[in-house]
């Protein structure tokens, strides 16, 4: 596994496999929770927010599509994905802030669940390093076309 972009692809896509296995799990749970409960845990986490929930969910959901957007723009070595996906990850972290007290999970999740949630908040620093910190950054800088690829030489 010499290739740099390889080790980059290997790790965002085990990031995602991560998140996907982790957030699917997590909402079997919840929606397995008796009504009752699932709106007492909406119902905490509204009313503990530190922001208006329609701002809230709105900042939500642009961090969220932008990190979607960045992860897919480091597989094909976009140069504007590096800083997109280094503000996203730098804004959620920011919003951290105004979340309010956060219930643990649910005594029913399996622990190997939130296990696989850490691996992939880690796979964001791991991909940050490489894609700023290794030889991947090479592979983000303007490419030139060649006088041998262009149109007008044949």
């Amino acid at each position: 596994m010499s290739n740099p972009g390889t080790k980059l692809r290997l790790f965002i896509v085990f990031q995602w496999v991560c998140y996907i296995i982790f957030f699917s799990a997590l909402l079997t749970v919840f929606f397995g929770e008796p009504e009752k409960e699932r709106l007492a845990v909406v119902e905490n986490v509204v009313s503990t927010t530190r922001l208006p929930v329609p701002i809230y969910n709105i900042l939500n959901l642009c961090i969220a599509l932008s990190f979607v957007v960045s992860s897919i723009g480091l597989l094909f070595f976009g140069r504007w994905a590096r800083p997109t996906y280094l503000v996203s990850v730098l804004l959620f972290l920011g919003l951290v802030g105004f979340f309010g007290p956060i219930p643990q999970f649910p005594p029913n999740m399996p622990r190997w669940i939130v296990m696989l949630g850490g691996f992939g908040s880690i796979s964001i620093g791991i991909i940050i390093s490489l894609v700023y910190f290794s030889d991947v950054r090479d592979l983000f800088k303007k490419r030139t076309r060649s006088p041998s690829n262009s149109d007008e030489n044949g």
